[in-house]
């Protein structure tokens, strides 16, 4: 049996919904963050794409603890873009192929 393994990174990504309200939204396209996000009561699904993306928004005092939430669904170190206004974790899944060997009868 032949096994190949294949790693795909997803960028995670928060930031403040509104100026002034502590509303966050979380998006990502990892399935994994995916699913811990809808398993939270206090997550509610803002947006969805055809692509997969999936973005949900959370309240939460403060900016700190919305970056200890990213951090911990995701696992990973968050990261502050500037230029973007955005917080952002990098998330990696392994994707395995197995595909069955030939044999001859």
């Amino acid at each position: 049996m032949l096994v190949s393994m294949e790693f795909i990174n997803y960028k995670n990504y928060m930031w403040k919904l509104y100026k002034g309200e502590n509303a966050y939204c979380f998006q990502s396209k990892d399935p994994r963050v995916k699913r811990k996000m809808a398993r939270r009561k206090d997550f509610s699904v803002f947006n969805t794409w055809s692509n997969g993306t999936m973005v949900y928004v959370s309240g939460k005092k403060t900016t700190q603890s919305a970056k200890r939430t990213l951090a911990r669904l995701t696992g990973s170190e968050v990261h502050y873009l500037r230029s973007d206004d955005v917080y952002v974790a990098e998330t990696d899944t392994i994707v395995t192929s197995k595909k069955r060997s030939e044999h001859k009868k």
